[in-house]
């Protein structure tokens, strides 16, 4: 769907108008809202983990230390890895079906920790979450390049990492 108001672009040195993704007009809010939230929630679960950290450990009646040994670099390892590997891949099979898959991996792991009662397998399920805040991180920023035209790029990824900061001043809190 094109909008009915074309703007006016300025020709480059070849004399062709600079590529415009078709409908951001009409879902540039749109899409610059569901990545803000998905920054958001991937920041927010892992800032929370710190300060929570006591309470996690006296659940498993484990040193702070211990839980923190197991949890910490089982997410990093994994954001890590996901974050290297995604992005060649999703340049070639697609952002959103990773993002997709990302989304639905975060929100399956979430869930679990509802049902886990040993560390070891809290520290799995860590994994998959890095694993999916991994995906988010590398596939939300390559969407943005890729959806916006060049002249809206800068003003939607700062939208979209906005939800880093407002992870960590809302998030977090709540």
């Amino acid at each position: 769907h094109r909008s009915s108001r074309k703007e006016r672009m300025p020709a480059s040195r070849t004399g062709q108008a600079p590529a415009i993704a078709a409908g951001v007009p009409a879902r540039a809010g749109v899409v610059m809202a569901i990545l803000f939230l998905i920054f958001f929630l991937g920041n927010s679960d892992n800032q929370m983990i710190s300060p929570l950290l006591p309470l996690i450990a006296g659940e498993f009646s484990l040193d702070v230390g211990q839980m923190g040994g197991l949890m910490i670099p089982a997410y990093a390892l994994a954001a890590a890895s996901a974050a290297l590997l995604v992005g060649p891949l999703s340049d070639r099979f697609g952002r959103r079906n990773f993002l997709l898959l990302a989304s639905v991996l975060f929100c399956l792991s979430l869930l679990s920790v509802f049902l886990i009662r040993d560390a070891r397998l809290l520290t799995a399920t860590r994994v998959f979450t890095g694993l999916a805040s991994g995906t988010f991180s590398t596939c939300s920023i390559a969407y943005v390049a890729n959806f916006f035209p060049y002249s809206r790029r800068g003003t939607a990824m700062s939208v979209v990492q906005a939800g880093y900061f407002a992870a960590l001043v809302v998030g977090v809190p709540v």
